[in-house]
């Protein structure tokens, strides 16, 4: 064959079906009148291993066996021949295994109407040879595989729907006789209501006769009453030499409780995602935003969900995060996950906020990685809740106050660095390991131990002065407050001591107490005395007044 007669079979090939042939879906090819493949599809090309491109210009019989090249030349010389379309059915053979095809051959003609190549197209038979050759086996052996199927296998009549046949699971299924079924109409065995009764299963059997194999889900009904669902495929099928309406039909029950359970689960989760107070937003695994939640564009400040949607999630991150924020997407698709990840965040007017970030990846039913779902949540009060922490922490820390801390069973949990200036005992000795009888003096009274701790358990305060004891066995006096400290529900969770020593202050206090006693005893020592001088005086001035007056009355020459 010329090149030019070659080129021009290909362009009449092209013309009339190179639209067709990366659509069709059985296998395409032409050969020329030298016997070579000038054209096929890609389905074609397939079974050798090859491309469409590098089959072009072999030889035909290159590609099967010698017996299997000689009868398809000669049905292919035919056309050739006589200028006529030929169908035949040929087994061939690829890579050791054996197919048969249905190929239907055409002759292409030029303009002069000479056959310069043949149109080949093959369809793949060999699932319909296998059961035809299954049904012109014995009926022994029909029965043993028709019985034998894991699916309740109905037979019916297409003209009216008549059951013909059932195996063995479709009784068990069902809980009829093989004779009881066959006098059943499929209507009993359904549940009998609008969509699922003999009306519509007869427009099934009509839809699987005229359009083709029907694929759907059954409300069915057991000789006992009970529903169940099935799923049914129905199809038109030959058996012998009749036309038939085999119906195949599963129990579905347990799958349609798995997915009742998983629509219960999507719509729990629905919620969840909706009345939680993070944002929650689904991505693919370039960041770009598939779904959100309400509080995601509330949180950054959109309208509504629509203006997310589509959005990179890179934009909702402040620019100097962004290549961390990548940095960790990727770490999220090698490890599965991250958590609690920094971020500053960007709201639509452009304002930025601290907030925390944790993903994680979610793969397909095969594994592979699908999309990614974000929790993120704003921790501007976390953050600020945790600077005055810093603050008071400071504080206390530095505060030359004695300040420790116990739960409600009194086992000190923290004390500050004065309390181990004070009393001599370490962090190590102290916390999570004694209570402040450790500090007891023994000079408290038991029912004021009592009394004390009555008040505190009636969540009140406490305010007095004590003795406590060092580690070294010193008395130290403290003015001390005790405080319950209470959760959100009122609920006392331990208690915070303050202590002042006032040691060196009560001994000045004690000295000064000394001091002012030996001074009123002094006080009163001169005040006695002056008394006794007062009294000394006055006992002279009386004595001397009666002097004078002895002396007065013998003066007087008329005095006796």
């Amino acid at each position: 064959m010329t090149d030019t007669s070659h080129t021009s079979s290909i362009g009449i090939f092209e013309e009339k079906f190179g639209q067709l042939a990366d659509a069709i879906q059985d296998m395409l090819f032409v050969i020329d009148k030298d016997d070579r493949v000038i054209f096929t599809n890609a389905i074609a090309a397939a079974p050798f291993g090859k491309k469409p491109k590098d089959m072009i210009g072999l030889p035909r019989s290159s590609l099967f066996s010698k017996e299997q090249s000689d009868v398809q030349k000669r049905t292919i010389d035919e056309v050739f021949r006589t200028g006529k379309p030929q169908n035949a059915e040929l087994t061939v053979s690829f890579n050791g295994k054996t197919m048969w095809l249905n190929t239907w051959l055409a002759p292409l003609k030029n303009e002069q109407g000479e056959t310069v190549s043949v149109l080949g197209i093959s369809r793949d038979i060999t699932a319909q040879k296998e059961t035809e050759t299954a049904l012109r086996a014995s009926e022994a052996n029909y029965r043993a595989i028709f019985d034998s199927a894991n699916d309740a296998i109905f037979i019916h009549d297409p003209q009216n729907g008549r059951i013909l046949d059932v195996n063995q699971k479709m009784c068990e299924m069902y809980g009829y006789t093989h004779d009881e079924a066959l006098a059943t109409d499929i209507g009993v065995m359904s549940e009998g209501t609008p969509s699922y009764s003999q009306p519509e299963a007869t427009e099934y059997v009509r839809k699987a006769l005229q359009s083709g194999p029907q694929l759907f889900e059954w409300r069915a009904k057991d000789k006992s009453g009970r529903l169940f669902w099935v799923e049914v495929n129905l199809k038109k099928a030959v058996l012998g030499e009749s036309e038939r309406v085999v119906a195949i039909v599963r129990d579905i029950t347990e799958r349609k409780k798995i997915e009742e359970k998983l629509q219960e689960s999507e719509e729990r989760y629905k919620m969840l995602v909706e009345t939680s107070p993070n944002a929650v937003t689904l991505t693919d695994l370039s960041g770009n935003i598939t779904f959100a939640s309400a509080q995601t564009f509330q949180l950054h400040g959109y309208r509504d969900s629509d203006e997310l949607i589509g959005k990179n999630s890179f934009d909702l991150i402040a620019p100097q995060d962004r290549e961390r924020a990548r940095n960790n997407l990727r770490l999220a698709l090698d490890n599965g996950s991250i958590d609690d990840v920094s971020y500053t965040l960007v709201r639509k007017d452009g304002s930025q906020f601290p907030g925390e970030l944790s993903a994680a990846l979610i793969r397909d039913r095969e594994g592979k990685p699908k999309a990614f779902i974000a929790n993120v949540r704003d921790v501007t009060k976390r953050l600020q809740r945790e600077q005055a922490y810093i603050r008071l922490s400071k504080a206390v820390e530095s505060s030359t106050e004695v300040i420790f801390i116990t739960d409600v069973d009194g086992i000190i949990t923290y004390i500050n660095p004065q309390f181990t200036v004070l009393y001599g005992y370490t962090k190590e000795e102290i916390v999570g390991k004694v209570t402040p009888r450790v500090i007891k003096s023994g000079l408290l009274s038991k029912e004021q131990y009592k009394e004390f701790w009555d008040k505190l358990l009636r969540k009140q305060s406490v305010a007095d002065e004590i003795v406590n004891k060092t580690k070294e066995g010193k008395l130290v006096q403290v003015d001390r407050s005790i405080n319950p400290i209470l959760d959100e529900k009122g609920n006392s969770i331990g208690f915070v001591a303050i202590q002042h020593d006032i040691t060196e202050r009560k001994k000045q206090e004690s000295e000064s107490k000394k001091r002012l006693d030996e001074i009123e005893k002094l006080n009163q020592v001169m005040v006695g005395r002056e008394l006794k001088m007062v009294q000394m005086k006055e006992e002279l001035e009386r004595l001397r007044g009666k002097t004078q007056t002895r002396d007065t009355t013998s003066d007087n020459p008329d005095t006796p």
